[in-house]
């Protein structure tokens, strides 16, 4: 009987071993899905808040963007105004010209007028533009703007040609 003790001792011990291992494994299973869902967690925080940055800094170009369309109108808005004003009151004056005068008045206001017409093509297509379009537009509406400009001061210069400067007297000896 001894010996029938000892086999069941032995199986015992045997069986509880084997049950300690199981143990084991189940909770190195259960150690590993919670530091899987730890770093699951993490991931998706970490996920979401470069999201929100990158929607921040998107937002922020998008502003950056904006505020360039509204100035770059602004900007070829009031910068045409003041000539089209200053161009419209010589305009009257182009008549009273003489012939030869007022052929170069005339090339001068249609040197003018395609340049206005350049001006506000680039006014329009402002809204459609993105970054690059916009610094592009910008350079070119900044070159129409300059034509325009030069155009009216040749036109101002045909209708008002500016007196050359007195020749300074002579000195005496």
């Amino acid at each position: 009987m001894r010996i029938f003790k000892y086999a069941i001792l032995a199986a015992a011990l045997a069986f509880s071993g084997c049950d300690d291992s199981a143990k084991k494994a189940e909770e190195a299973k259960k150690a590993a899905e919670a530091s899987a869902a730890a770093a699951a967690a993490k991931a998706k925080i970490e996920a979401e808040k470069a999201r929100q940055e990158a929607e921040k800094a998107q937002a922020a170009a998008k502003a950056a963007l904006d505020a360039g369309k509204t100035e770059l109108a602004k900007k070829l808005g009031e910068g045409l105004d003041g000539v089209d004003a200053k161009v419209t009151a010589l305009k009257a004056k182009v008549a009273k010209l003489p012939k030869a005068a007022k052929a170069k008045a005339d090339a001068a206001l249609k040197s003018y007028e395609e340049a206005k017409v350049q001006v506000s093509t680039l006014k329009s297509q402002i809204d459609a533009a993105d970054s690059n379009a916009l610094a592009d537009l910008t350079a070119k509406g900044t070159a129409a703007l300059a034509s325009a400009t030069k155009a009216f001061e040749g036109l101002e210069a045909v209708i008002s040609p500016s007196k050359a400067p007195a020749k300074a007297p002579a000195k005496k000896k």
